[in-house]
């Protein structure tokens, strides 16, 4: 368990009306298991409190609350506090403050997940690790992942995000990392900024926590990365991934992947069962410069990383089924920018067959959105066939080549009925957009477990 109750008391000052002792914070009652601490937030339009009697039933071992809810038979499983808000960020300063784990904070507008998921096995090879679950990495998330922490945690790894300018600085400060992590800066979220420079000043902003004998990784090959290093000098170390450490070669072979890196002075040799990405690579670079940081042993770390596989939504690949013919998807449905999307049509360019993509649309780029929608088109020559999905693609689709073309849809039930009709067995399938943009996220779901027509 990670909480007593009076320990979350203490934390919180709040009041506790029984011994109860849970596991990690959870805000979404839906999303409750066995022994979770529900914690009723404010939300715009509902009472969190509504969802207490539920979560407690569906097997949770506590809720804090602000307020006893009408609906609950009895307030034996509660913590009792003010404020709810106030008292997470309490109990995350509470687990962080008392935390001997070496913490690691990994921030960038590419990147962020496929490196936590990377640090996650390499420093599983050393000890208890700890990684921010999901895409929980702002001013709730982070809060929510430390109070969710064990006590017994070695290593903690925790992504951080952000929309704005000031957004990193306060979450820094309550993980305090020792090693700050940089992966790219990228026309992600640049119409909340002026130029890339103040994207990367924003993204700068994780060293504001860091310790002053702390340690800085940042990727060579980012944009603004001068600047980035001049923001980093007066730290203990700066390790620089892809000068410091360098891909020495990277081949595919029947759709296996094998790479050979040098870390420091040290050449590590990877192999993969599947093809991953240069990028990807490149996300191992800062990986192996991190436990190299910290003097843990290099080649347990990457014989670990030889295990991994991205997540669903993320560059998973998968064998499946589409109305009887077998089609190989890369499945990177939840996000989408520039960079990204570049790379994953780059990598499509490694794969033996016909090589097709459904491109959605790409969010936060201002008034640079057309222009960097239809800069895709020169990746987009790499592979056979294009179908675009959402009317940000509009004018890529326009510019590319009628070979090129296999259709614009506009929803999910259209584009559902297109892909049937025109794939082919032993295609490669590409699927990548904005999650809240396109949903194509949730439309993949549906193509995995070969339900299209359930879509409406």
């Amino acid at each position: 368990m990670i909480w007593s109750a009076k320990e979350a008391a203490i934390a919180t000052d709040g009041k506790i009306f029984s011994n109860w002792r849970g596991g990690k914070i959870v805000f979404d009652s839906r999303l409750i298991e066995k022994d979770d601490i529900f914690i009723a937030l404010p939300g715009a339009k509902i009472d969190s409190h509504e969802f207490v009697a539920d979560a407690l039933r569906q097997g949770a071992a506590a809720a804090i609350v602000s307020k006893i809810p009408d609906n609950l038979e009895n307030k034996d499983k509660l913590l009792l506090v003010n404020n709810c808000l106030q008292a997470l960020n309490s109990m995350a300063l509470y687990k962080r403050n008392r935390s001997q784990a070496k913490f690691i904070a990994v921030t960038g507008s590419v990147g962020k997940t496929s490196t936590k998921e990377q640090l996650k096995l390499a420093f599983e090879a050393h000890g208890k690790t700890f990684v921010s679950r999901g895409n929980y990495n702002n001013f709730l998330g982070v809060p929510i992942n430390l109070a969710s922490m064990p006590d017994d945690t070695e290593f903690a790894i925790f992504e951080i995000g952000m929309d704005h300018a000031g957004e990193i600085e306060p979450l820094s400060k309550m993980v305090k990392p020792y090693v700050a992590i940089i992966t790219a800066i990228d026309n992600i979220h640049i119409a909340n900024f002026n130029s890339l420079e103040a994207l990367a000043k924003a993204k700068a902003e994780i060293f504001s926590g860091l310790d002053k004998q702390g340690i800085v990784i940042i990727n060579s090959l980012s944009n603004c990365y001068d600047f980035l290093c001049n923001s980093a000098s007066k730290y203990k170390k700066l390790l620089r991934a892809g000068i410091d450490s360098e891909v020495l070669s990277y081949e595919v072979k029947n759709n296996q992947t094998f790479v050979n890196l040098r870390i420091l002075d040290r050449k590590i040799p990877l192999s993969f069962k599947f093809i991953i990405g240069q990028h990807q690579v490149q996300n191992m670079l800062i990986t192996l410069s991190c436990v190299e940081s910290l003097g843990l042993d290099l080649y347990k770390s990457a014989k670990a990383l030889e295990a991994f596989e991205l997540p669903r939504g993320r560059g998973l690949v998968l064998e499946i089924k589409i109305a009887g013919k077998k089609i190989t998807l890369i499945d990177e449905s939840y996000n989408a920018g520039p960079v990204s999307m570049k790379a994953a049509l780059r990598n499509m360019a490694n794969y033996n067959g016909r090589k097709l993509a459904i491109l959605g649309g790409m969010v936060d780029l201002g008034e640079k959105s057309r222009e960097l929608h239809i800069a895709l088109k020169d990746d987009v020559a790499l592979i056979d066939k294009v179908i675009c999905y959402g009317a940000q693609m509009e004018d890529l689709f326009n510019e590319l080549p009628e070979e090129k073309r296999l259709g614009i849809y506009y929803d999910h039930k259209s584009l559902a009925k297109g892909v049937s009709d025109k794939l082919l067995e032993n295609d490669i399938l590409l699927i990548k957009g904005s999650f809240y943009l396109t949903r194509l996220f949730e439309f993949t779901r549906y193509l995995i477990e070969d339900k299209l027509e359930e879509i409406k």
